[in-house]
C-alpha cells in the first residue's frame, strides 16, 4: 500500500526510472508526467504530498513550481527540484524544499529523499480522510438544525450525508463526537461543496482540535505499514540547555506522535536514559554539569545504552562529521539552522530517517538470523 502521493515532471527515461525505483522502495506512489501541460492538469487535479520538477524542462518549470507554491490544495506539498548545474542549485534552494544535483545516482537520490520522508509523511497525516460514520448535527441561524452521518473526517473537515440543501460558502455550526470520546466537538464551518445526497464541511475553528489530531493520527497508524506504524511508539529523549530550543521543539516531536521526555544537562540525561531507555536520542553537545561528548561516550560504553541511536545538536563551530560519527554519533544536526519555521520538521524529518534506518537493519539482521538458523543441520 502507498503512504504517499509524488508528481515526477520529467522527459529523461532514465530519470523517471531512477526516482521510480527510489521512490518505491520508500512505499511511495509516483504519478508520472513527462510535460509540464500534463503536469498541471494533474496537479489541479488530485492531492500531492510532494511534486518533483526537472529543470531540464526549461523555464517553465520555475514557473510550475511557483505555481506549486499558490496552489489552494497543494500549496503545502513538499516540493524538489531536479538541477543540472551548481548556479541552478543555488538559485532554486529558495524555491524547492530540497535540489537533486546532476549527475545524479541510485544512492544519491535515496539520501535526498530519506531527508525529505518525515516531510512527505506529516503531509500524508494533515490530509489523512478517516472514513467513518457518526451522528452530525449541523446548525444554521434562523434555521431548523439539520440531522445528518459523517461519510469521513480530517483534521480540517468533514464529508457528510445529507439531502438537505444548503448552499456553497454558507456560515454553519458542525456538532458531532468520536466513538470512545466523551467531549463533544463544535466547529465553526464552512460549506465547501455539495453533490446529490453529500456534502463537504471545512472547519474554520474547532474545539479540542487537538484531541481529534490524536484521534486520527491513531487511525492512520492503523492504516500505515508495520515499518512505517512502528515511529509513533517511539520514544525519543531531548537533551538540550535552551528552554526554548527544547520546549519548541518537544512540541514539534511530540505533534508528529513521539512519546518525548527531555533533560536540561548531562547528569539528567544519563538518568532519563537508565530510567526510560529511549528508542533515540538527540543530545545538544555544550551542555551544563556533563557535556555531550562525555555523555556520547558514557552511553557507548555502557552495553545497556551502546546500540541507542544518538543524533548530535552541534553549533556550525563545533560541526566535525568524521569525529562525531566515529565516537558513535548516528547523525547531527545544526543547532544554527533552527529556526522554528521549517527547521522543527527538518529536525522530526532527521529523527525518523535514523529511526528508519535503525529499524531496517533491525529486520535485515532478524532475517540474516532465521536465515542462519533454516541452514543449521539439525541433529538426528
Amino acid at each position: 500500500m502507498a503512504i504517499a502521493h509524488v508528481l515526477l515532471v520529467s522527459a529523461d527515461p532514465v530519470t523517471i526510472q531512477q526516482f521510480s525505483d527510489a521512490l518505491q522502495e520508500l512505499s511511495i506512489a509516483p504519478d508520472v508526467c513527462q510535460d509540464l501541460p500534463a503536469s498541471i492538469r494533474l496537479f489541479n487535479s488530485r492531492k500531492l504530498d510532494a511534486v518533483i520538477v526537472d529543470l531540464q524542462l526549461g523555464k517553465q518549470s520555475e514557473l510550475f513550481l511557483d505555481e506549486v507554491h499558490l496552489s489552494p490544495s497543494n500549496r503545502t506539498a513538499v516540493t524538489f527540484a531536479i538541477s543540472g548545474s551548481d548556479a541552478e542549485h543555488t538559485a532554486f534552494r529558495r524555491k524547492a524544499d530540497f535540489v537533486f544535483k546532476r549527475p545524479l545516482s541510485a544512492q544519491s537520490i535515496r539520501n535526498t529523499l530519506k531527508l525529505a520522508y518525515g516531510l512527505i509523511l506529516r503531509e500524508r497525516r494533515r490530509y489523512f480522510r478517516c472514513p467513518i460514520s457518526v451522528p452530525v448535527t449541523i446548525l444554521r441561524q434562523s434555521m431548523p438544525e439539520v440531522r445528518c452521518h459523517s461519510v469521513n473526517i480530517s483534521e480540517g473537515g468533514m464529508a457528510v450525508s445529507t439531502f438537505v440543501p444548503l448552499s456553497p460558502g454558507e456560515e454553519v455550526q458542525v456538532r458531532f463526537a468520536l466513538p470512545g470520546h466523551e467531549v463533544t466537538f463544535l466547529a465553526e464551518s464552512r460549506i465547501c461543496w455539495l453533490k446529490t445526497g453529500h456534502l463537504g464541511v471545512r472547519f474554520v475553528s474547532l474545539s479540542h482540535e487537538s484531541q481529534l489530531q490524536d484521534w486520527l493520527s491513531q487511525k492512520l497508524q492503523e492504516t500505515l505499514p508495520e515499518f512505517v506504524a512502528r515511529k509513533f511508539q517511539s520514544k525519543v529523549l531531548l537533551v538540550d540547555d535552551s528552554k526554548f530550543l527544547r520546549m519548541a521543539n518537544e512540541i514539534a516531536l511530540s505533534k508528529a506522535g513521539f512519546e518525548v521526555s527531555t533533560a536540561a544537562d548531562g547528569e539528567e540525561a544519563l538518568q532519563v536514559v537508565n530510567d526510560k531507555l529511549p528508542d533515540i536520542i538527540l543530545l545538544d553537545m555544550m551542555l551544563p554539569k556533563i557535556s555531550g561528548p562525555e555523555v556520547l561516550r558514557a552511553l557507548k560504553a555502557n552495553p545497556a545504552t551502546m546500540d541507542i541511536p544518538v543524533i548530535v545538536l552541534t553549533s556550525l563551530s563545533q560541526r566535525n562529521e568524521e569525529t562525531l560519527l566515529s565516537e558513535g554519533a548516528a547523525a547531527y544536526f545544526e543547532k544554527s539552522t533552527l529556526e522554528l519555521d521549517k527547521s522543527s520538521d527538518r529536525l522530526v524529518a532527521t529523527v525518523e530517517t535514523v529511526l528508519g534506518r535503525v529499524n531496517h537493519q533491525k529486520s535485515l539482521n532478524l532475517r540474516l538470523q532465521a536465515l542462519a538458523r533454516k541452514k543449521k543441520p539439525t541433529d538426528d
